[in-house]
């Protein structure tokens, strides 16, 4: 199977590419995902498009060039390895995949660690919703590692989708928020 998928070789450049998928050497846990939708994080993707991260020129960093993006993606369930019971093809999820028109996306059996799940999406939730989900996975963490409580003030700088995001969930823990943004 063909599938389309981007790389960034190096600073500000992206190509689209092709590559072949074969289903057959699907490993017991890994899934066949065809991408319905992903989404792009301004902020940790196009950092390292533009070398701001560093990690980019150090070797086997998760961003070094050449490096495959991706941050959060929905798509159909093509196949599911042997060790997978809870996928049937034909069903939908959301996990932190690539942008690639399809992948093998690879499971975490034993810690279940989310960065290597996938979580089922109702059909009643757009795909672009479901992938702008992984936006609120970031604005939430936040609030739950800071140990807000109710009547603290907190100053949340850069009010992107993330930052938005964070001051919602403090205001919702009952703190006082002041966003700043340049």
């Amino acid at each position: 199977m063909k599938a389309k998928y981007a790389l960034v070789p190096e600073k500000e450049t992206c190509e689209i590419r092709e590559e072949e998928i074969d289903p057959g050497t699907l490993k017991p846990n890994e899934l066949l995902v065809r991408t319905d939708f992903s989404m792009v994080s301004a902020g940790t993707e196009l950092s390292a498009f533009q070398a701001i991260s560093p990690g980019v020129y150090k070797k086997g960093s998760w961003n070094a060039y050449p490096w495959r993006p991706g941050y959060g993606l929905v798509g159909e369930v093509l196949e599911a390895g042997s060790a997978l019971s809870g996928y049937r093809p034909g069903s939908r999820v959301f996990c932190f995949g690539r942008h690639a028109s399809l992948q093998k996306w690879p499971l975490d059996l034993e810690r279940e660690e989310p960065f290597r799940s996938a979580f089922p999406v109702s059909t009643a939730i757009s795909s672009e919703r479901a992938a702008a989900s992984r936006m609120g996975l970031i604005g939430i963490t936040a609030s739950q590692i800071t140990g807000v409580q109710a009547g603290d003030t907190v100053a949340v700088f850069g009010l992107g989708m993330v930052g938005n995001l964070a001051a919602q969930f403090y205001k919702e823990a009952g703190a006082r928020v002041i966003g700043l943004d340049p």
